[in-house]
């Protein structure tokens, strides 16, 4: 009887519903076929977009009485959402719902919203979905079918709404898209597999579920139902390879992809779009950080074919996150035959294993449709996104400033940047501002008021920070937000924000971000400051893609006082304030930069599983290709301590000096060792350190590299001191390695020992702390080494033997081969300094071989000093390979046999000898370049020999060589 009741109160209000109108109720504006996609550029700024979730409960609130809502959907939380359908079953819609519970992200998402669903929406019928194909398979339908709505052209039946986007307020800030449509055959298809999710919702899936395809050619749409098996097994196929193989005239073709999940579960896909760009095909393709690391390397691979490719990040560790949750594929050219045609492909579909064989999902195409422009177009914005995050920012009631500190450090800096500071131009000095920077005109240098923009720049009235990525790191800025606080009416009143950009060291001219001048707005209490308007950044093209190197100065220009003493600033005054200074942009990877990270440290994520506690005993570090796994520890001098984010350490011996840390092993150590068959040029050495403030004054450290591990170098010119207990850690000056002979040709295994010795902690032992750190996130790290790793392939010629012997007065040299393959020659080369080498012999390889060969070669007229010699083994086609260099000692010692002294313009030589006959004497610079050469007759005893000669002022080298033996002595020259 209650049941018939309420069946009869349903009637009633439908028939008066009809009747009268569905009074107060705002009927949906709809055009049929259309698209709806979430905001790129407010995503892009990190914000939250609810345009599909809008568009949908539009269409809920326009059911009216009597029609039938039927749900599918794999996550839903929104309660604006649930409420509109709570109105909904109130007014009389007949609601069929289908809640995904399968897995855990359902499961934890749905936890709350599936019990509230059931509990309010008593009488609509609630099914929950539990796919039992997989282990992992999960409902992933996110569609709405309405029987009916009212629109503003009437009731309109057989609605499909289909989207990417779950119905959370989460999805609302990911890249989305929605199609709506009133075909009839669309909704029945939708409806149909509605009823099969129905029928094997809690179990039967996996055996009775039949992958099915609809085509419908009189509007051209395609469905595809999955997962595609039949009687549980995959039939073998992909329709996205389907989809891509129906391109021919592939030149002319062009794919675009925005895609959410990517895993290496599907390769074909990514190789079929590098065969079409092999083949001349235009590809575009957005992915995220979230795709499978073979996936992300093929896709860098279609990049380096010309392809556009961009990975968005999707994580929190330094980089502004973009998230794409749309699953889409526009495809334009020869398709199927048909020319010129455009293709849309969305859905739920995402390109993974899963969502082929296991989801319950849908796969939509579009052929030549209406829509085709919108998503074009969409497509596009996704190409111009710029995300964004908070790069720097200054926290004046963090820092509790007095507002009249001569610089101040940011409060936030993200990762991959180095430590900027707020400071002021020299037109302006310190002046009291509590919670802000003030500052006042500063008469003891000027006392003119600046009246335009040009007086400004000319007095240097002005605040200014800087932003400089770190090596391997790019920069694009967004926008600038700020804070003004004018004293009183009598402040500069106007102002303009411009520019300078530094590349290397070198400072560009002074640029204009906009021709308009700013007039400062006020708030109610003009000294308690004003948020202004911020400035765009974007279009500015020497604002974006800054590498290592470039530093960006902004400063802010002011003028317009009516008085000297009236106070400008930054930030409010006296009271708890949020950021009054926030610059806005992205980090990215810089793939192109020349200056390479081969070894890092960063403690906020870590290889070690999450962030550094700082007392680890070893950290392992981040390699590059070619460089040997290593890790960083502390010498006997220094006990572990605890440092999030760091590597931080405690005195354990007092050290007043460098040489007590020497002697007491104060310091850490890690070694950088190149892998086989790769050299290493090493060029810069950069460190993030954090002192306690209980750790001294004059507490200070020297980096020292060794080759040998026992005998240590300093780099750098001098010692450096910690310059303040900042509680994230300054970036140090980085110590340049480039210029370090040692450091330039590591192979062959060759390793290096670095150690960080520091000293003078006043708190005495256990007590003063000091750190490598602190990593802001997971991109930013804390101490690194840049340079290049450059990989050389081991020819097919294996040198087991390579000697060089003295042998009276010549150099014996000799070597041997187990194996040779194309190998053409040896070419012995010689060196006085190890760095200019000339050959001194070919020698022919016997070609291809599999047993033992020796080779020998003689030099008959070694050089005097050190004579360095090295193989040089030449392939038929060309290509060499090196060997280790061995060094032979002719020493220039003292000689009891040969003097020498040089005055007025000759050389007078003098020579006791037994031997009686001819010889030659050699003068040469201590570089082996010949200046002089004669022969003289010589008897038994003593000789003396003039020889004329105009020597600039140096050091020469004198050889006598009598055909027996021979003499060398230095020769110094000082007119």
């Amino acid at each position: 009887m209650k049941k018939l009741l309420l069946k009869f109160n349903r009637l009633l209000l439908f028939t008066m519903l009809t009747l009268f109108g569905i009074k107060g109720m705002a009927q949906v504006n709809i055009s049929f076929p259309e698209a709806v996609f979430t905001d790129v550029a407010t995503i892009a700024k990190g914000g939250s977009s609810p345009t599909i979730m809008n568009k949908l409960i539009a269409l809920v609130d326009n059911t009216p009485a009597g029609q039938s809502i039927h749900m599918s959907i794999y996550m839903i939380t929104y309660q604006p959402l649930m409420d509109a359908l709570k109105n909904a079953e109130t007014r009389g819609v007949n609601l069929h719902i289908i809640v995904d519970m399968s897995r855990s992200d359902p499961q934890t998402t749905n936890a709350s919203s599936l019990p509230w669903l059931q509990n309010n929406l008593t009488n609509s019928e609630i099914v929950v979905t539990t796919n039992d194909v997989s282990s992992n398979a999960i409902n992933h339908h996110k569609h709405v079918l309405f029987s009916g709505i009212t629109t503003t052209a009437g009731l309109v039946t057989n609605v499909t709404f289909q989207t990417s986007h779950n119905f959370t307020t989460s999805d609302m800030s990911k890249v989305q898209d929605a199609l709506i449509f009133n075909e009839a055959d669309v909704y029945q298809a939708f409806l149909s597999n509605w009823n099969v999710m129905k029928q094997y919702a809690a179990s039967g899936m996996r055996l009775n579920f039949t992958y099915t395809a609809f085509d419908f050619p009189s509007i051209n749409t395609k469905l595809a139902f999955f997962p595609r098996i039949v009687g549980g097994v995959h039939d073998g196929s992909d329709n996205i390879l389907e989809s891509l193989n129906a391109l021919t005239d592939v030149a002319n073709a062009k794919i675009r992809v925005a895609m959410s999940d990517w895993t290496d579960s599907r390769p074909a896909i990514v190789d079929k779009l590098i065969a079409l760009r092999n083949q001349g095909a235009t590809i575009e393709v957005f992915a995220k950080d979230a795709a499978g690391t073979q996936t992300k390397a093929k896709l860098n691979q279609l990049k380096a074919l010309g392809a556009t490719v961009r990975i968005f990040n999707l994580s929190t560790d330094g980089q502004a996150v973009f998230n794409i949750h749309a699953k889409m594929m526009l495809i334009e050219g020869t398709w199927n035959g048909q020319s010129n045609a455009k293709i849309i492909l969305t859905g739920t579909h995402n390109y993974t294993d899963g969502a082929l064989k296991t989801n319950n999902e849908v796969l939509v195409t579009l052929i030549n449709s209406s829509l085709f422009n919108a998503y074009s177009t969409y497509f596009n914005s996704i190409k111009e996104a710029l995300p964004t995050l908070q790069l720097l920012a200054w926290n004046f009631n963090t820092l509790n400033t007095s507002g009249s500190e001569i610089n101040l450090l940011s409060t936030q800096t993200t990762g991959g940047l180095f430590n900027s500071n707020l400071l002021r131009g020299t037109g302006f000095k310190g002046n009291g501002l509590s919670k802000g920077m003030g500052g006042v005109k500063d008469q003891a240098k000027n006392l003119t008021m600046s009246v335009t923009r040009a007086d400004a720049i000319a007095n240097e009235d002005y605040f200014e920070f800087n932003i400089s990525p770190k090596p391997s790191k790019k920069i694009a800025l967004s926008n600038l937000e700020y804070v003004v606080r004018r004293s009183s009416t009598a402040a500069p009143k106007t102002g303009a924000w411009m520019y300078v950009v530094e590349d290397n060291g070198v400072k560009g001219p002074l640029q204009t971000i906009s021709t308009a001048d700013i007039t400062f707005t006020n708030g109610p209490t003009l000294s308690a400051g004003f948020q202004q308007t911020p400035v765009d950044l974007s279009q500015i093209q020497d604002l974006q893609n800054l590498g290592a190197g470039k530093k960006v100065y902004l400063r802010l220009y002011f003028w317009g006082a009516t008085t000297l003493t009236s106070t400008f600033g930054l930030g409010p005054y006296s009271v708890n304030n949020g950021n009054s200074v926030v610059l806005n942009g992205d980090v990215l990877a810089d793939e192109a930069s020349n200056e390479k990270v081969l070894l890092g440290w960063e403690f906020a994520t870590s290889n070690n599983g999450g962030n550094a506690a700082g007392n680890e005993l070893s950290y392992e570090a981040s390699t590059a290709t070619g460089v040997e796994s290593t890790s960083i520890t502390r010498g006997a001098g220094l006990k572990e301590y605890e440092l999030v984010r760091g590597f931080s350490s405690i005195p354990q011996v007092l050290t007043p000096d460098k040489q007590a840390a020497i002697d007491g092993e104060s310091y850490l150590e890690f070694k950088m060792k190149p892998k086989a068959n790769y050299t290493l040029a090493l060029t810069n050495l950069y460190a993030k350190m954090r002192r306690s403030s209980n750790g001294g004054a004059k507490s200070s450290f020297r980096w020292m590299y060794s080759l040998d591990g026992t005998n240590f170098i300093p780099l750098g010119t001098t010692d450096d001191e910690f310059v303040n207990n900042y509680t994230e850690g300054l970036d140090q000056p980085s110590i340049s390695l480039a210029n370090v002979v040692a450091l330039q040709q590591l192979q062959n295994n060759q390793e290096v020992t670095f150690r960080l010795y520091v000293w003078g902690f006043t708190a005495g032992v256990g007590t003063g702390t000091f750190a490598i750190g602190r990593s802001k996130n997971g991109f930013d790290d804390a101490l690194f080494i840049t340079g290049t790793a450059t990989y050389i392939a081991p020819l097919p010629v294996r040198l087991t033997k390579f000697e060089a012997k003295k042998s009276y007065h010549s150099v014996l040299l000799s070597w041997s081969t187990a194996t040779e393959k194309d190998n053409s020659h040896f070419e012995v080369l010689r060196s006085a300094d190890g760095k200019n080498w000339n050959a001194i012999a070919r020698i022919n390889g016997v070609g291809n071989s599999n047993k033992l060969n020796h080779y020998n070669a003689v030099d008959k007229m070694p050089l005097a000093g050190t004579n360095f010699y090295q193989l040089k083994q030449v392939d038929f086609n060309g290509d060499n390979e090196l060997s280790e260099i061995k060094a032979i000692d002719f020493k220039l010692g003292e000689s009891t046999t040969l003097s020498a002294n040089y005055s007025s313009s000759v050389l007078t030589v003098n020579v006791h000898t037994t031997v009686k006959g001819n010889a030659n004497f050699t003068l040469s610079d201590i570089g082996g370049k010949k200046i002089i050469s004669r022969q003289y007759t010589l008897v038994n005893g003593n000789n003396t020999v003039s020889i004329p000669a105009n020597l600039q002022n140096g050091v020469y080298v004198l050889m006598m060589n009598n055909g027996l033996a021979k003499e060398a002595i230095k020769v110094l020259v000082r007119n």
